[in-house]
C-alpha cells in the first residue's frame, strides 16, 4: 500500500466512526425527547410493571400531584330536632289540696279549675260563651272537671283523663295513663257507676293547667230518689304539676 493509498484509507475510516458517532447522539437525543414527551411536563415516572405503578397519580395535567378528597362539613341537628329530643320536665305546683264539686241544678254544671283551686257552678249559657270566647282565641276552655246531670250525676271530664289502679310513679307515667285511658264520663248514680268510681279511687288527667292526679276523698250524701241516689258532693285530693 502506498503513502497516498493508507492515507486515503484511514482518511475513510476517521470519517466513518464520526458517522457512526454523529448517529448514536441522535438516537440518544430522540431517546430524551421520547421520554419527556409521554410524561407530558417533563416529570418521570420509573415504573415498568402494573405493580409497581400501582397506586402512583397519573392525571391528565400530567401533574403527579394526589387529588384531595372534598372536606365535609359534620351535620349538626336542626333546631326542631333537638327540642324534640330534650325531655319534658315538670316541676310541682302543688299537692293534696281538697277542692270540692257539688251536684248542680238541672240547667247547669259545677267545674274545677285546678290552676286557680277554684270550682264553681256555671249555667249552660255561660259554659256556651265560654266555649266561643276560647275558640276565637285559640285557647282551652280552663274548666279541668265537672260534675253535671241533675239526676244521673254525670262526672268526668273534656280532657284527657282515666282511672288508674295504683299511683303513678311521677308526672310524665300520670300523664301517659289519662293520655291512653280515653275515657268520657262515669255517671255516680249508683245503679251506674257499680264501684267505678269511690271513695280512694285514683285519676290522671291532663288540662291546661297541667297534669293532675286526683283521688276521690269522699261522696256526700246521695240527693235523694228524685236525683238516682247521686252523691251531692265529690270531695278530691288535687296534686298538680305545670311543663318547667
Amino acid at each position: 500500500m502506498t503513502k497516498n493509498q493508507w492515507i486515503a484509507s484511514g482518511g475513510g475510516a476517521a470519517t466513518l466512526i464520526g458517522g457512526a458517532a454523529t448517529i448514536i447522539a441522535a438516537l440518544i437525543t430522540s431517546g430524551v425527547m421520547l421520554l419527556e414527551d409521554s410524561d407530558g411536563g417533563g416529570t418521570q415516572n420509573n415504573c415498568s410493571t402494573g405493580a409497581d405503578c400501582a397506586g402512583r397519580d397519573h392525571n391528565e395535567a400530567g401533574q403527579g400531584q394526589p387529588t384531595e378528597p372534598p372536606a365535609s362539613s359534620p351535620s349538626s341537628p336542626s333546631a326542631a330536632s333537638a327540642e324534640a329530643a330534650a325531655p319534658t320536665t315538670y316541676s310541682l305546683v302543688y299537692e293534696h289540696k281538697p277542692l270540692g264539686l257539688s251536684l248542680p241544678g238541672c240547667s247547669g254544671s259545677w267545674y274545677a279549675d285546678f290552676e286557680e283551686r277554684t270550682s264553681k257552678f256555671y249555667s249552660d249559657d255561660d259554659i256556651r260563651d265560654m266555649k266561643a270566647q276560647a275558640a276565637n282565641n285559640g285557647q282551652q276552655v280552663p274548666l279541668d272537671f265537672y260534675y253535671t246531670n241533675c239526676a244521673w250525676g254525670t262526672f268526668g271530664s273534656a280532657n284527657p283523663w282515666g282511672i288508674v289502679s295504683s299511683e303513678p310513679t311521677g308526672p310524665e307515667d300520670c300523664a301517659d295513663s289519662a293520655q291512653s285511658a280515653g275515657m268520657d264520663s262515669i255517671s255516680l248514680a249508683p245503679s251506674e257507676n257499680q264501684g267505678q268510681v269511690e271513695p280512694g279511687t285514683l285519676i290522671c288527667t291532663v288540662t291546661d293547667a297541667g297534669v293532675a292526679l286526683l283521688q276521690v276523698k269522699s261522696f256526700g250524701p246521695d240527693a235523694g230518689s228524685g236525683a238516682m241516689h247521686s252523691p251531692e258532693r265529690v270531695v278530691l285530693d288535687v296534686t298538680l304539676w305545670k311543663k318547667s
